[in-house]
């Protein structure tokens, strides 16, 4: 391998794990994506991380999206209110259209925003609310989907919107 490759290599390796949100487990920190990604490929519900490349690809894309843009790289350090009601508006609009956060199904990327987003919409404004129609009413969907039954103390108020 070149000089110059190891140099790359080392950068690219410093940047991924400097912009990738990590979490302490074990011995040593290690990403949530990676660590969600390959419990749910090695579980019988590997289905959640999609069928093709393509689903696949996108629902890391909104996993990602979720550590970076409204959980916030330090999730000890909250992001300003501007920036997170961006990021919000932004996934309120990709929703606006789509029944699941990725794919045609429900997937990993729905659940990590679902537990995600329920601090945050529980502690909204029905006027709050109703500026993230689409959000609410995907919310509102997951809250009900079957498996997530025991989990039902955890429900959030929703207006009542339509796709």
């Amino acid at each position: 391998m070149a000089t110059e490759d190891v140099w790359e290599v080392e950068h690219l390796s410093e940047f991924l794990e400097r912009e990738s949100p990590t979490e302490e487990i074990g011995y040593g920190k290690c990403s949530l994506l990676s660590v969600t990604w390959y419990m749910t490929q090695t579980s019988p519900h590997s289905s959640l991380c999609g069928s093709t490349l393509e689903d696949e690809t996108e629902i890391r894309h909104w996993i990602m999206f979720y550590l970076t843009r409204i959980r916030g790289v330090l999730p000890w350090q909250p992001l300003p209110r501007e920036q997170l009601f961006g990021a919000l508006k932004e996934l309120n609009s990709h929703l606006s259209k789509r029944l699941y956060v990725s794919g045609s199904g429900f997937s990993l990327s729905d659940i990590l925003l679902f537990y995600g987003l329920h601090k945050i919409l529980i502690n909204m404004s029905y006027s709050e609310k109703m500026s993230l129609v689409h959000i609410c009413r995907w919310f509102d969907q997951i809250q009900h989907y079957p498996k997530l039954k025991p989990f039902s103390w955890l429900w959030v108020s929703c207006p009542k919107t339509s796709l």
